[in-house]
């Protein structure tokens, strides 16, 4: 199974183990079965050879051992009770004698031939321990054949449906014999009589019985078969089904794969089992892998975008300055520029680097206690004097407001979102910086009176590069990842940060995020 596990498909498997587990359920059941219909039978010969050994002990030993002059007289019964008994048909189908003076029934199978001594001796047989012959008593009834021996071996009543090699009695010993490939159970009883001991010899054949068993519980085996491939078929059918939107998905991922089209989804459906749930958790996981190549192309070519420009300047000042500058005026000029380029392109990278670590949550926030009203008042008193737009600022922080932050990235966010309202308010405006706490969470929020943000613009603000207005963000040496470093470092603090604006009044940036653990 194991070397054909690579070849065959699932549902041939599924079949194949399907069929195997119930053929070895099945085997085991009928073995069962033999087992004990064997027992049984064995069981019911065993009973009924007892009986009709003991019923011939018991004649024996009443006759005093003498069997010649045997006068038919009943014995434990009486003659209508006889004679009724004696209208039934045997086990084996004979009929019975019809009357007294009837010859004696012969055993319908005789394989050994004729019984040793005189074959014209009166015959008879016990029938639950009592006579029902007329002259002669059974000596065959109920599949048993009964024959008594002298103690030297002479055959004085009855016969044996076999011949004996040698004559071979054990008292009360039940024995299994075999002859021409027939098996019989034999019993001896040892009776002692007023002419001496005599031996009572009890056989039954039961290999008829156990072919029986077998060739039924065969028939039985060989349809049970028959209904396990039926059933292996309807099973194969029906798994392929089920499988069938499986087969659906892996045709539907391979074609992704070798085309590379990552806008394709599976689209099973609306199913409600275990395999359509799965369809959609995979057309979940393509979207935001979509995403994240679409991301991590626009990322790469505002970054290409963002380099090119401060490379350009700095090669061309080096240019100039190896070409044409003269004085040392014009050389302190030319390295001004490249030095102020030069920031530019670390100050990018640095944030770059520090994105990329929060994206793939390297950076755990190094959670303390954080006064951060005083970290905010610290913040705006340097953001006053970066300011050069006259800006005015406004502040409304509620003291002692303490919760568990990594106050680097808490005052990383602060700084970016006054900055970002600094740029982007009006000149000689006002900026407004408020701190409170509600309930179990810290408020910050920052408002300017400046140009605002488009409607359709606002979810684009927190991606990398995304700068409503260039001109502007240039000249101020913004390049647009200061709103995405925002909204990772409040989700590194379990909180959320969101804006409200209005075009031409300004905009609110407000952040939350909870003061404990």
């Amino acid at each position: 199974m194991r070397g054909m596990k690579g070849r065959l498909s699932i549902k041939a498997r599924v079949t194949a183990w399907f069929a195997v587990i119930m053929f070895c359920i099945a085997t085991a059941v009928f073995y069962v079965m033999i087992v004990h219909r064997t027992s049984q039978v064995k069981a019911d010969a065993k009973h009924s050879l007892e009986a009709s050994v003991a019923g011939f002990a018991d004649m024996a030993a009443r006759t005093g051992g003498d069997f010649s002059e045997f006068d038919g007289q009943r014995l434990s019964q009486d003659r209508a009770t006889l004679s009724q008994d004696e209208t039934k048909p045997s086990q084996d189908g004979t009929a019975p004698p019809q009357n007294e003076d009837a010859p004696a029934q012969e055993p319908p199978d005789n394989p050994g031939g004729p019984s040793r001594g005189n074959s014209s001796s009166p015959q008879g047989g016990p029938d639950d321990g009592r006579f029902t012959g007329g002259k002669k008593p059974r000596t065959y009834a109920g599949g048993v054949h009964m024959a008594v021996f002298s103690e030297d071996g002479e055959t004085l009543l009855g016969q044996i449906p076999f011949e004996f090699d040698e004559i071979d009695f054990q008292n009360g010993e039940l024995r299994a014999v075999t002859s021409n490939s027939e098996r019989y159970f034999m019993l001896d009883r040892k009776v002692a009589t007023d002419s001496g001991d005599v031996w009572v010899k009890g056989v039954i054949n039961i290999s008829g019985a156990l072919n029986a068993v077998n060739s039924t519980v065969a028939a039985d085996y060989a349809l049970i078969i028959v209904l396990i491939l039926i059933a292996a078929a309807g099973g194969y059918f029906i798994v392929g089904k089920a499988l069938a939107p499986i087969a659906k998905m892996r045709r539907t991922a391979q074609e992704i794969a070798d085309s590379s089209d990552l806008s394709r989804r599976i689209q099973l459906g609306d199913g409600k089992d275990e395999v359509y749930r799965l369809a959609a958790v995979f057309d979940e996981m393509l979207g935001k892998i979509e995403h994240s190549f679409e991301a991590e192309k626009q990322f790469t070519q505002d970054a290409s975008h963002e380099l090119r420009t401060p490379v350009a300047v700095i090669l061309s000042e080096c240019e100039f300055a190896l070409d044409c500058a003269k004085t040392d005026g014009e050389f302190r000029d030319s390295l001004s520029v490249v030095k102020r380029q030069g920031d530019k392109m670390a100050k990018l990278i640095s944030e770059l680097l520090t994105i990329s670590r929060m994206d793939k949550s390297n950076v755990a926030p190094s959670l303390e206690e954080t006064d951060l009203s005083e970290l905010l008042e610290i913040v705006c008193d340097e953001q006053k004097e970066l300011c050069q737009t006259g800006t005015a600022f406004s502040l409304n922080i509620e003291p002692n407001i303490v919760a568990m932050a990594d106050s680097g990235l808490i005052a990383r966010l602060f700084i970016n979102l006054i900055s970002n309202a600094c740029q982007y308010g009006a000149e000689n405006g006002t900026v407004a910086v408020s701190l409170k706490k509600d309930g179990a969470n810290a408020v910050f929020s920052v408002t300017d009176d400046g140009m605002g943000i488009a409607e359709e613009d606002i979810p684009k603000i927190w991606e990398r590069f995304y700068q409503v207005n260039k001109s502007r963000t240039n000249e101020n040496g913004s390049m647009g990842l200061g709103l995405s470093m925002v909204k990772q470092i409040a989700r590194l603090h379990r909180g959320r940060v969101w804006v409200t604006s209005t075009l031409g009044q300004g905009s609110t940036f407000t952040f939350t995020m909870p003061l404990g653990l």
